[in-house]
């Protein structure tokens, strides 16, 4: 199937790449953790994505220290 990826990438300081492996993942947030940092977001328009399009799309996120992070964004391309 035909893919659309939109790509977002900056050169900022990064993160840990489990972090942002676990910015996808349901228990990532909690209400005990920084209030500065709330990754519902991140997750809600992944799990919209996967909802939608199937299991096959969604984001995917890589990151590392000093090195800036990359999100990909994958949705289904069709003609309508």
């Amino acid at each position: 199937a035909d893919v659309l990826a939109i790509i977002v990438a900056d050169q900022g300081k990064g993160m840990d790449p489990l972090q942002a492996e676990r910015l996808l993942q349901a228990d990532f947030y909690s209400p005990s953790r920084d209030k500065r940092f709330n990754p519902v977001g991140i997750k809600n328009v992944h799990d919209r994505i996967k909802l939608n399009c199937g299991d096959a799309y969604g984001l995917q996120i890589e990151s590392a220290i000093g090195a800036g992070t990359i999100v990909r964004v994958e949705v289904p391309l069709t003609e309508e």
